[in-house]
Formats: C-alpha cells, structure tokens, sequence
C-alpha cells in the first residue's frame, strides 16, 4: 500500500457525505440506542456500511478494494464499513464471517480497537486483523479527527444489493 493511496483514500473519506442518521445500533451504548420512530441512534453516529453493488459509493469501493492486502479472502459478499469521529461500545459483528481488517487514520490520538482477548490495535495506516464475529470488541475515546476502514465478508448480501444498479 503505497503513500499515495492512503493520502487518496484519506482524501475521499474527508469529502465524504456522511449520513444524517445511523442505524447501527449495535456500535453504540444502550442509552444512545432508539428504536422508534425509525430504528437509529440518539446522537449523530458517522458510521455506513457498503458493498459492491452501492453505486453510490463505487469509487470509494474500489479504492478501498486496491489497498487490501493479497492474503485476505474476499469472499462474494465483500463489504466496507467506515467511520468518522465514531467510539464503538462493545459488540460482536454477528453478520461477519471469517477474518476482518481495520485501518485507521487522520490526525487523533486515543481511539485504540481493543478486543476482549486482550489484543490492542493502535498503528495508523496499517491493516489489523481480528475476528470481529467472534470476538468482542470496542474503541477506547479520541481526539481530533479519525476515520477508520473495516473489511469483512458478509454472511449474506447487504439489503441494497437487491436494487439495480446503474448503467456504466
């Protein structure tokens, strides 16, 4: 992964319009949580989940999909998340399958991924692996500006995978 894509993909994840409302309930405390009159969270969550078939979010897909490293399996339900400002409450990625990856950046300090065996991932700009279905995991608080990038396999496709996509 060279400098010049992560300064690309830095770039992208700036300029990106992060959604008004989440509905990733389960990244987020139990008091945050709400579930009517729409299913999403309290406070301004900026958090999304993708994959191939997202038109909208195509360019950010393949920029993403160019970085990863050689030895992931990508299965045929390859999806993203990413996240801006976000400290995830202890969960599990209940429709994860097999390894995950994270990567995080900007300028912030704090914001470590800890996961209930004890490993600890702080390093900007690098890949780190963990099984996010199987084990626990949760962010400790930071400051300044931090995206972080999570590749995973889906055990099934994302519910938009169903709308037609676009002519190219």
């Amino acid at each position: 992964m060279s400098l010049q894509q992560r300064e690309d993909l830095l770039a992208l994840l700036q300029k990106h319009k992060w959604p008004r409302k989440c509905r990733r309930l389960n990244i987020v405390a139990p008091e945050l949580r709400q579930s009517k009159p729409e299913r999403q969270t309290l406070n301004h969550c900026e958090s999304q989940s993708f994959g191939s078939s997202n038109y909208g979010m195509r360019v950010l897909y393949e920029k993403i999909r160019e970085m990863i490293p050689e030895d992931f399996e990508q299965g045929p339900n390859l999806c993203f998340t990413i996240n801006h400002n976000v400290t995830c409450y202890p969960h599990r990625d209940a429709g994860n399958v097999g390894e995950s990856l994270a990567m995080f950046m900007g300028d912030f300090t704090g914001g470590e991924l800890l996961l209930e065996d004890g490993q600890c991932f702080s390093e900007k700009e690098v890949w780190h692996r963990y099984e996010g279905w199987r084990l626990s995991h949760w962010n400790n608080p930071h400051e300044g500006e931090k995206f972080s990038i999570i590749v995973h396999n889906c055990k099934k496709p994302l519910a938009w995978a169903k709308r037609k996509v676009p002519a190219e």
